[in-house]
Order: C-alpha cells, then structure tokens, then sequence
C-alpha cells in the first residue's frame, strides 16, 4: 500500500490557503465599507480594482495599467500605499504588504480604530487624483 502522506501534505497546503484568503476577504471587505464603499465589491474581479482606484484617489483609468505587465505590480503597489495614507498609516504599512503578514495588515486595517479620511483631508493628493 501506498503512504498517502503527499496528500494529506497537500489538503494542510490549501486548507492554509483557504485560511489567508478568508482573512484578506474579511478586511478587504471592513476596509471597503469604512471607506464608504460597497463590502461586497472586494469580491468581484475588476471592479474591486476600480474601487480600490477610488479609495486611492487615482483615475479610473490606471486599473488598465494593472494588466500591463511589470508595470500592473508597479500601479497595484502605489495603489494600495494611497489607500494606507488615506487611513493614516505610513509607508511601513506598504513596505509590510511583501511580507507574508499582508493578510493580516488587510484585516488589522479593517477591524482597527483606522478611519478612512481621505487623501486631500491628509495634503497626500497628486495631480493624478485630479485627471
């Protein structure tokens, strides 16, 4: 008979999958909905970027940059340190988000005492924010 180790290896691999996705639902979710905008857009492809876009302040149009290649890795990282300003927090918090703790930041930002005050509140506007 054959050890069926590698499979139990695998279903530990997804269920820890599933568990880091949940959580990063969870506070993309809360941190649309201090945000003002609807929780359940973080759910559905495309648009949660064109919300995101919002919450940062960018032109509607940089979530077509996302599918450039390089260049979307770029724009998805500027796009999220927006988002972290806007709530109030420094530039560690986007240096975080390449850690494995970014799940958790996700829902340490959506279940905390952060508010979302907006970037123009905070002087941290760009011309971009203006197209």
């Amino acid at each position: 008979m054959q050890d069926s180790g590698g499979g139990m290896i695998l279903m530990m691999f997804y269920l820890v999958v599933l568990f880091f996705c949940a959580v990063m639902i969870a506070g993309l979710w809360r941190m649309f909905t201090k945000a003002g905008q609807p929780g359940w857009a973080c759910l559905v492809p495309i648009y949660s970027n064109v919300v995101m876009a919002r919450m940062a302040g960018l032109p509607i149009w940089t979530v077509l940059l996302l599918f450039v290649p390089f260049l979307g890795l770029f724009v998805g990282i500027y796009t999220f340190h927006r988002i972290f300003m806007a709530f109030g927090k420094s530039v560690l918090w986007t240096i975080g988000m390449f850690t494995p703790a970014a799940p958790f930041l996700i829902l340490a930002l959506g279940f905390g005492d952060a508010e979302y005050k907006g970037l123009d509140e905070l002087g941290g506007g760009t011309g971009m924010s203006r197209f």
